[in-house]
Order: C-alpha cells, then sequence, then structure tokens
C-alpha cells in the first residue's frame, strides 16, 4: 500500500526526516513534503555516496529486479525525465529523476518545480504556528510602539 504521504513508496527507514510510521515496510511521513525529501535524500546518496550516476544504475537499486519490472521503471523514469537511461546525471537532475520515480511508483504527475516547493514545504508545517504567533505578536509590539 503506498500512502499519500509517500509518493516515491518508499521503504521505512527511522533516519528519515518527518517520519510518522510504517506500515508493511514502507515509511508514513508527516506530510508529502517529508515524502519528496526522502527521495531527494535517496537520490542524492545514490548519486553521490554510491556514484550511481545514471538512470538505469539507480533504477537497479531503487526498483530492484526481485520485487519490480527494473526495465520498465528506468524506461519510465527516463522518458519522464527527459534523460536518457545510460546518461551520466548529476545533482541538477534530481528533481527531474523524482518527477519520473513519482509517476512509476504512484501515477502522479508533477513538475520539478513543484516537487522542489514540496520538499521546501515539508518543515514549513512545523514552523507555521510559530510564524502567526510572530505575526501577531509583532503587530502588538509595533502597534503598542506607536509603529503600525
Amino acid at each position: 500500500m503506498i500512502s499519500t504521504t509517500n509518493p516515491g513508496n518508499v521503504r521505512y527507514y527511522s533516519g528519515f526526516s518527518g517520519l510518522v510510521s510504517e506500515q508493511s515496510g514502507f515509511a508514513i511521513f508527516k506530510n508529502e513534503g517529508y515524502g519528496y525529501k526522502a527521495i531527494y535524500s535517496i537520490i542524492s546518496t545514490y548519486l553521490n555516496r554510491y556514484k550511481l550516476n545514471t538512470i538505469s544504475k539507480i533504477g537497479a537499486r531503487y526498483a530492484p529486479t526481485n520485487e519490480n519490472n527494473t526495465s520498465n521503471w528506468v524506461n519510465v523514469v527516463s522518458q519522464v525525465a527527459g534523460i536518457p537511461a545510460n546518461q551520466i546525471v548529476s545533482n541538477a537532475d534530481l528533481y527531474k529523476i523524482i518527477s519520473g520515480i513519482v509517476r512509476i511508483e504512484n501515477g502522479i504527475r508533477i513538475s520539478p518545480i513543484e516537487i522542489e516547493k514540496k520538499i521546501d514545504s515539508a518543515d514549513l508545517f512545523n514552523f507555521l504556528p510559530f510564524l502567526i504567533l510572530g505575526a501577531i505578536f509583532g503587530t502588538f509590539y509595533f502597534v503598542g510602539n506607536g509603529k503600525t
């Protein structure tokens, strides 16, 4: 089962930020922003630490053949990302690759720009109450000091 907060069908790992629980071995996050953040973290690690620098190499690890049709996974991610499966990728390609991963894993059509916004918003919900309180008390401060 794919959680609505886990668009990449990411396996549970206790080190993910925004993790709430797991179900059948898959992560459930506080919000989908954290789900996208987890995918970014995984793919970034594959690329930078393990030197899995093509969609084919990433697919072999992210969607292994014992659980997936890896060649289909690679073809869909490659097509959506607009990057040939065996072309060397860089950090600049991560959002495009994530867009492809989310399409094959969850059927969601999302642009790289939207993914970046969702990742950036992951922690926003934690700070929203403080922002609201800050705005209220900041207004009171300025009103009280005649600076409105």
